[in-house]
This record gives C-alpha cells, sequence and structure tokens, in this order.
C-alpha cells in the first residue's frame, strides 16, 4: 500500500459497472471489479511510462502478457486478484473510509470522491451519466469492456482503443489532481466513517510535521514516541509495536543467518555449527529480555493482546545458550511450516541438516533494524505524502 489513489480507481470502476453487479465470468467466480482491473492495468501497460505506474499492482503480470501477445485475464492476472490486485490491496482503506460497501458497490462516500474526480479530469456526467457528457461515455466504454472482458475472460477492447488510452490517461496512480486528493486526504486524517481512529488520526498530524523522508517504519515509530505532543495512548500503541517486532525481527532474521551461513559452506549444518553462526550468541542472550518487555508493553494496552503475544514468543521467553537457541527456531520453523501444510526449508541429512536450493539465497536485510511486519506507518506516511 503506498498510493490511496487506487481507492478512486475502485471506486470509478464500481460506480460505472452497477449494470454488471450480478454478471460473472464463465468460470463463476471473476466479478466486475476483478475485470476492470484487468482493463485498468493493461491499459497502464500499454499507454503509461514505468515511472508514471509506480506501485500498480500485476504490473508484471501484464507486462508479461504483453510481451508474448497475450491479454489479461483469468489465465494471465494475478493467482489471488482479491487479496494481491489493487482492488484487493486496498479494500480495507476503502470499506473504512466508506468509499465502497462489503458488497463491492460504492459506498455513502463515493459520490464525493468521484465528483472531485471528475472536477480534475474535466469527466463532468460520470456521476450522472449526463447525455453527451465526456464522463458519461468514459462510463458506458468502461461498462462495456468490462462485460466484453467478463464474457470471453480476458480483455477484449482493441490495445489501441480510444478508451483503453483515455482509461491510461485519466487514471494512472500518479496523476490524482487537487481536488481528488483533498478528499482523499480528508479520509485519512479524520476518525473514520463510522468508527474512531483516534490514533490514526494523531499520528497524521505528528507525521505531517516529520521529515520521514526515508526512514524505516523502526524509525519513523522512534520519532514519534520521543515527540513532546504525542498522546500517552498512543505512545503506548507505538511502544508495543516496536518491542513486539523487535523479537519477532529477532527470531525470523536469525533463522535466515543460519540458512545464509550454511549456505556459503556448501548448504549443510549441524547444530554445533549453526550455534556459532555470527551475532547469534548475542541475540539469544537479549532475546528473553526482550521478550518480557514485549508482553509488559502489549499489558498495558490488553490482557487479550498481552496473552496472544506470550503465546507467539512461547519458547523464546528463557536464557538459552546458542545451540538451544538453534534448536528452538528450528523446531519453530517446524510448527510454522506444519500449520501452513508447507515442507521446510531445509531437509534432514543424517544427524544435521541441509538448506534446499531455493532458500540458500538469502537475499533479504538481515540486519534487525527494519521490522519484519508492515505496522503501516511508512503507508500512513506514504499517504499523506501522496495527498499534499
Amino acid at each position: 500500500m503506498s498510493q490511496p489513489r487506487f481507492v478512486s480507481l475502485a471506486v470509478a470502476g464500481a460506480h460505472a459497472c452497477q449494470p454488471l453487479r450480478d454478471l460473472t465470468s464463465s468460470d463463476g467466480r471473476t466479478t466486475f471489479d476483478i475485470a476492470f482491473e484487468w482493463i485498468v492495468v493493461e491499459a497502464m501497460v500499454r499507454h503509461r511510462s514505468s515511472a508514471e505506474i509506480r506501485g500498480l499492482p500485476g504490473m508484471q503480470k501484464a507486462t508479461r502478457a504483453q510481451r508474448v501477445g497475450r491479454r489479461l485475464g483469468s489465465t494471465t492476472y494475478l493467482s489471488g486478484p482479491r487479496v494481491f490486485g489493487f482492488t484487493g490491496v486496498y479494500r480495507p482503506f476503502a470499506l473504512d473510509s466508506g468509499a465502497l460497501e462489503e458488497t463491492g458497490m460504492p459506498g455513502p462516500e463515493a459520490e464525493v470522491l468521484l465528483d472531485a474526480w471528475e472536477r480534475d479530469r474535466g469527466l463532468g456526467g460520470f456521476v450522472s451519466g449526463a447525455s453527451g457528457s465526456n464522463g458519461a461515455k468514459l462510463r458506458r466504454e468502461i461498462v462495456r469492456a468490462c462485460e466484453g472482458a467478463l464474457r470471453a475472460g480476458e480483455v477484449t477492447i482493441a490495445p489501441g482503443n480510444k478508451a483503453m488510452r483515455r482509461i491510461a490517461e485519466v487514471m494512472a496512480p500518479s496523476d490524482a489532481g487537487s481536488c481528488e486528493r483533498a478528499v482523499l486526504r480528508s479520509f485519512i486524517v479524520r476518525s473514520g466513517y463510522d468508527q474512531s481512529h483516534e490514533i490514526r488520526t494523531e499520528l497524521c498530524s505528528l507525521l505531517l510535521e516529520m521529515r520521514h523522508g526515508d526512514m524505516s517504519q523502526r524509525d519513523v515509530a522512534d520519532a514519534v514516541m520521543q515527540s513532546d505532543d504525542v498522546s500517552a495512548p498512543t505512545r503506548a500503541a507505538l511502544l508495543a509495536a516496536s518491542t513486539y517486532e523487535q523479537c519477532a525481527t529477532a527470531i525470523e532474521k536469525s533463522f535466515r543467518r543460519i540458512l545464509q551461513d550454511a549456505s556459503a559452506h556448501g548448504g549443510g549444518f549441524s547444530i554445533s555449527q549453526a550455534a556459532k553462526t555470527p551475532h547469534l550468541s548475542d541475540i539469544a542472550t537479549a532475546l528473553p529480555a526482550q521478550v518480557s518487555h514485549a508482553i509488559e508493553a502489549a499489558s498495558n494496552l490488553d490482557d487479550q493482546l498481552a496473552a496472544d503475544i506470550s503465546n507467539c514468543l512461547n519458547g523464546f521467553e528463557e536464557t538459552m545458550d546458542p545451540a538451544a537457541f538453534v534448536n528452538r527456531l528450528l523446531s519453530r520453523h517446524d510448527q510454522v511450516q506444519t500449520d501452513k501444510q508447507k515442507r521446510l526449508w531445509i531437509d534432514p541429512h543424517g544427524k544435521n541438516w541441509l538448506v534446499r536450493p531455493p532458500y540458500r539465497n538469502q537475499s533479504v536485510d538481515l540486519t534487525n533494524t527494519n521490522w519484519i511486519h508492515p505496522m503501516r506507518l511508512k503507508t500512513l506516511a506514504n499517504f499523506l505524502q501522496e495527498t499534499a
């Protein structure tokens, strides 16, 4: 999540495609919103530069399909579009702001957003459907294109069609106008459409006064917590997030360090060899106190949250030597993969272990400075930046 304008795109598609709300593709699963995504993503890739469509989910799929002469559709788009497509990625925010309803239809705040988009883009009549207007014409073209895509299971509108070019022209993620940005900003900074978001609202106020630039989520959290203006509830929430992430990051990165170090020496390792992985001993020594701190910080917010964190970090709250820490990491990995019904990243090799080839290149940042879970602080900062 980085570009709140994707909410505008989803809402535009939902408004235009209301006549298609009950139509599905031949597979019985694809509905108008996914067909609209196929069209938008393909239009962007064909008619806008890569810089103009940064952050566009499905961009690589569309580029690959275009390269081999295919159209975007159920067999060429994202395998989980309802999760990984832009409607899915931005759905929580769209629902929270009242821009969309659970059904995927326009929400009570959709019209104010579309009115702003109309003004910025000279698309009067898109909402009302006024005969002869530019907006009404685009709306009809979207409906025809989506209906054709649903019936065929892929985009059917000609790549060079004027409507395709028009969609690319008015819907690029980087092109939100001043009126549209103002409405999106109001969705972000207010306390929610039908629920309260006091902490988010306060964070917005604090972030607007910061130069967060390339700061990591942890750095942003630290800076906010050190602010003289932050309230006690917000500081407590950030402390709970930070202390938990300190533990989760240490555990995750330690396991990956073992794999990386073993891979550098042929891929195999014993417990005693893994125990000599650089920095592992220091992490094992510090972790119990960090776990205790995380549980305490969570208990200041909610007892159930503290219990959940205690359960999640179970087994890491006791002092361990490096070998015991390695065994605990391997046990946790086994537990996680079993719960997912997935194969382990390592195979037994006699009394030792062998890192499976797909996991020998641990290209992720293995320092403990970046959180491994998306706490959305950078997302919030990016949303504010994109709606300035």
